[in-house]
């Protein structure tokens, strides 16, 4: 769902909206700011033209852009801005600029998802949890908003809250050596508050089976999406060496 100023089903106008007040809020580009018929305007320089466009400026200097007036200058010609034109205004090294676009990108991709996949539901009755997982426009100031960096859309669909899938979380039972924790109680009755008798005693039995040296282990919790990405890490030696077993999932449904 868009905010209420943005149109619907064009996600890439408000990326560009919010990374213009971004770029000129936080004084990235040399910003010349004009005032007339009650509106802002914001103009600086872009690769040998010019970025401009239209909006207000707010409690605490923030700033405000009107989408559809961002427009790409160069020898008095004028012409609807892309993202490329606002990331080329930006004086930041390649890697820097390769990986904010990387971010838009995917911003952007999962928006489309979004719009693809997810009807628009009434909201206003909802308990808080609920409402909470709901509302899926994502920050109203922060370009990326929907980076989620690692994320496919299989990840996207079964972790993103807006989706509702419900999911538990992987367990980890790991060798002392290898974990560093630290509890403001005993641990184990740490472990009982959090998790309640029956996932504790779940944990337990799986631990066991690791057998009688795991006994001493320590819990690791993990989000799914943490334990699949970790496969290839050093963490696979450890398991295959016995200083980390996998307990499977247990506890709560996160959504």
């Amino acid at each position: 769902m868009p905010l209420p100023l943005d149109l619907h089903g064009i996600p890439e106008l408000r990326v560009m909206r919010q990374l213009a007040e971004a770029l000129v809020y936080e004084g990235l580009v040399d910003c010349a700011v004009s005032q007339g018929g009650g509106k802002s305007r914001f103009e600086w320089r872009c690769d040998g033209g010019a970025i401009r466009c239209e909006g207000s400026i707010g409690a605490f200097g923030r700033v405000r852009v009107v989408a559809e007036t961002i427009e790409r200058g160069c020898d008095d010609q004028w012409r609807p801005a892309t993202l490329g034109d606002l990331l080329a205004s930006i004086d930041t090294c390649p890697e820097r600029r390769a990986q904010l676009t990387s971010e838009l990108d995917r911003t952007l991709d999962f928006s489309a998802w979004n719009e693809r996949n997810l009807r628009p539901r009434p909201r206003r009755d909802l308990p808080f949890a609920q409402l909470d997982s709901a509302i899926d426009e994502g920050h109203p100031y922060h370009p990326c908003f929907k980076a989620r960096t690692g994320f496919d859309y299989a990840d996207h669909a079964a972790y993103g809250p807006e989706a509702g899938n419900a999911f538990q979380l992987a367990w980890l039972a790991v060798a002392p050596e290898r974990l560093h924790s630290a509890f403001p109680t005993d641990e184990q009755a740490f472990w009982m508050h959090e998790l309640g008798a029956e996932t504790c005693a779940l944990l337990n039995e799986r631990r066991a089976r690791l057998g009688d040296n795991a006994r001493r282990f320590g819990l690791m919790p993990l989000h799914p999406w943490q334990w699949k990405a970790l496969q290839d890490s050093e963490l696979s030696r450890w398991l295959a060496e016995g200083s980390a077993g996998f307990l499977g999932q247990a506890g709560d449904r996160y959504t």
